[in-house]
């Protein structure tokens, strides 16, 4: 899918998490007092704008949690789709990872400069 028309992505929360961002690094916090948490890092390449095409399998690089907080970095299952977005007139990505039903939260990606869709004559 080409990364030009992609505007956002739809981060899903459950029973109650929160997720932030860092740059290309999304970070799920369970509800306090559980200190466990999730990172998802999208890779670099894709995350920046850019007029390249990419395939879905390639844009998560790690997505991982730690139980309590500490301890090794434990791999989980997730789903990303590549989905219509009317509310922002383009098209964006969505990750889940549980088959529970989630609240999404969005996120802007970065965008392309604002001449590149102006032909190239003006």
């Amino acid at each position: 899918m080409p990364r030009s028309y992609i505007r956002g992505i739809y981060f899903a929360t459950y029973a109650g998490n929160t997720v932030s961002r860092s740059y290309t690094s999304f970070t799920v916090l369970a509800v306090p007092p559980d200190p466990t948490f999730a990172v998802m890092v999208m890779a670099e390449d894709f995350f920046l704008w850019n007029s390249n095409k990419r395939s879905l399998d390639f844009i998560v690089e790690q997505w991982y949690y730690k139980a309590g907080g500490v301890g090794p970095n434990i791999p989980l299952d997730f789903s990303l789709s590549y989905i219509n977005d009317p509310p922002h007139h383009a098209t964006a990505l969505k990750f889940e990872w549980t088959a529970l039903p989630p609240t999404f939260v969005y996120f802007p990606l970065p965008s392309g400069p604002p001449d590149y869709w102006l032909p190239r004559w003006l």
